[in-house]
């Protein structure tokens, strides 16, 4: 499979060693706080972005009996997914150019939106897989347009990957014009750049948020909850 010039820092031995080995209690704040609320509704999920599939030993805390598929890009990562979970079915690709068949109560991107260039294409296309839930994380800083720009914001050296920062304005347009979509919620907490990373000088604060949209049929205006730093929504 060919893999954009963009994305093959995941393909790297280190970057597919460290999802392979990541524990439980590595898992974000942001995702353990919205999945509280709504895995005692779920019974199916796909993750967007799996890596060997170890957010299942997440989700299996909350309960043991799902259905779980993942997508992802490294060969190598989804081979092992598939060894570790045969009951599960994988997918190793662009998320952009992959068809599931199916929806799910729950579909779930961690650590992804702020990698992909089409992130809001990406959004799109997950909110047409899930019957009810869709959580997904990405940087945010108090700009009038999503920064993306992997010459001044990227993560890595020899192999950079883009380093999004979305406007909150821009993304919520997006959000609110999906269909059905009742409930917007949002939590999220400063955060600096970690020594892989570069951003621009002048970018002042980002936040690291997780979003939780929640579908309801017939919904025209979402409601939105953003638990936000202020000067975000000032």
């Amino acid at each position: 499979m060919s893999i954009d010039e963009h994305y093959r820092r995941w393909t790297e031995a280190d970057c597919v060693r460290r999802f392979a080995e990541k524990g439980v209690g590595e898992f974000f704040e942001t995702e353990r706080r919205f999945l509280t609320r709504i895995m005692p509704d779920v019974s199916s999920v796909l993750d967007v972005g799996c890596a060997s599939g170890r957010l299942l030993e997440l989700l299996h805390q909350y309960k043991p009996d799902l259905a779980f598929d993942g997508i992802d890009i490294v060969p190598d990562s989804i081979e092992r997914a598939k060894q570790l979970y045969p009951a599960s079915r994988f997918w190793c690709g662009n998320a952009l150019g992959i068809d599931p068949g199916r929806t799910y109560d729950l579909v779930n991107a961690t650590g992804v939106c702020q990698h992909e260039p089409r992130f809001e294409d990406l959004i799109r296309r997950m909110w047409s897989w899930s019957s009810r839930h869709l959580l997904f994380d990405v940087k945010l800083a108090r700009l009038d347009r999503h920064l993306v720009d992997i010459d001044r914001s990227y993560s890595g050296e020899t192999q950079r990957l883009y380093f999004i920062i979305a406007s909150l304005p821009g993304l919520l347009a997006t959000l609110k014009a999906l269909p059905e979509v009742g409930r917007i919620a949002a939590y999220g907490y400063v955060t600096k750049p970690n020594k892989h990373t570069t951003v621009p000088a002048d970018l002042g604060d980002f936040v690291s948020a997780g979003f939780l949209l929640d579908r309801v049929p017939g919904a025209v205006a979402p409601e939105i909850a953003l638990e936000l730093p202020d000067f975000l929504t000032a």
